[in-house]
């Protein structure tokens, strides 16, 4: 056969040899080559046309190869034309790839130093990449991304907040402008809650106190006079009305079961006021100490008269200087589980007011009632400020508070 008859079979055999034995840097081939729709290398994949030409495409410990889109994963990667290493890659069909633990855009991929040749067969490094964009071990977004608008509901910030009023002006149990506080109503700025509810136990002192009520009820408040008469229940009914009771001149004895309503109200959140000195007789100026057993706090002592003037750092005292106490009593506090008592003020015959904490309420057991008298009113100003005071630190902590001025 002459020379040119041999032509075409050596053409053949040519192509056929090329297809069946190139190789890459980054992997092997399987028993049968890279060719048609054989697998090679450990999990490389071949186009409809084998590995050759510009179109072939070898992976090494998980590449993957094809001009159809879809793409083929060694330990995470894929690859649309180019070679791909251990972090994968993406051609330019639109499948997506990721790195060790990355994510890809319209036809990212991840890969650490990897590269893809455009003719004959391409290599990979650790991981190669082609495509349109690139990142690095942990992947990449594309188009899609990070969201936005999904963020954050609420027109404060708050989830699932919608204002319904710049500032506060309703007493509803809702946080109408969103700021994470609930009926912080304070119309006049005083200090002082306007959806406070008080209820005042007991009958007035010896001394007028009317413009102490008036007071009270002109910031706002809601103030009760209850439980005058022997007759009157002191019940969990009665204190659920109530965010803070003051207790004023007691018309009876109280039982250890009805100190323990008041314990776990003031656990609940409730917050109370006591007060004594009204006859200077053990009865009716002791009977606040039947209601204090629990919270280890109690009046006695021989009576006195000296000006409370040295007080201990705390928000009850903030501001004052010297508040009325004439005929009143030390409170002597006495270690109980479950609460802790703090010394406010003293004056010369001792500790005549504490702070008390128990669960979510607070109290405070003041050892005078003249602090509600009107002469006081007049003469010290500073026993409003103590009012004011006593109100914010044993108002309810959860809704209902407000700066103080």
């Amino acid at each position: 056969m002459n020379r040119l008859a041999w032509a075409p079979w050596l053409t053949i055999l040519l192509l056929t040899a090329c297809g069946s034995s190139t190789k890459t840097d980054a992997g092997g081939d399987g028993p049968s080559g890279a060719q048609g729709g054989s697998t090679s290398g450990k999990a490389g994949a071949a186009g409809a046309s084998g590995a050759q030409g510009g179109q072939s495409a070898k992976a090494g410990a998980a590449g993957a190869a094809g001009q159809s889109g879809s793409s083929a994963a060694g330990q995470s990667g894929a690859a649309g034309q180019g070679g791909a290493g251990q972090s994968g890659a993406a051609g330019q069909s639109g499948s997506s790839a990721a790195g060790q633990g990355g994510a890809a855009g319209q036809s990212g991929a991840a890969g650490q130093s990897g590269a893809a040749g455009s003719s004959g067969s391409s290599a990979a490094g650790q991981g190669g990449a082609a495509g349109q964009s690139t990142g690095g071990q942990a992947g990449a977004a594309g188009q899609g991304g990070a969201a936005g608008q999904s963020g954050a509901a609420g027109s404060s910030g708050k989830s699932g907040c919608v204002a319904t009023q710049t500032t506060e002006t309703m007493c509803n149990g809702v946080d109408d402008d969103c700021n994470g506080k609930i009926d912080d109503v304070d119309a006049a700025g005083d200090g002082v809650c306007d959806c406070l509810r008080i209820g005042i136990v007991g009958n007035p002192g010896t001394n007028p106190s009317s413009n102490f009520v008036s007071w009270l009820k002109a910031l706002g408040t809601t103030t009760d006079r209850v439980h005058t008469t022997n007759a009157e229940a002191f019940d969990a009914p009665l204190l659920a009305k109530y965010d803070v009771v003051i207790f004023d001149r007691l018309p009876r004895a109280y039982s250890a079961g009805e100190a323990d309503t008041l314990r776990a109200w003031v656990e609940a959140g409730g917050g109370f006021v006591t007060m004594t000195g009204y006859t200077n007789t053990p009865d009716p100026d002791f009977l606040p100490n039947g209601l204090l057993a629990p919270f280890g706090l109690s009046y006695g002592g021989a009576l006195s008269v000296a000006t409370a003037n040295k007080f201990e750092p705390h928000p009850v005292t903030v501001g004052l200087t010297s508040v009325t106490f004439l005929g009143g009593y030390v409170v002597t506090p006495t270690v109980v589980a479950g609460g802790t008592s703090t010394l406010l003020a003293s004056n010369a015959d001792g500790h005549i007011a504490y702070a008390h904490e128990r669960g979510k309420g607070r109290g405070v057991v003041w050892g005078d009632e003249w602090i509600e008298f009107d002469s006081e009113w007049k003469t010290m100003p500073q026993v409003q400020k103590l009012w004011v005071n006593i109100m914010g630190w044993v108002g309810p902590q959860n809704r209902c508070v407000v700066p103080k001025p």
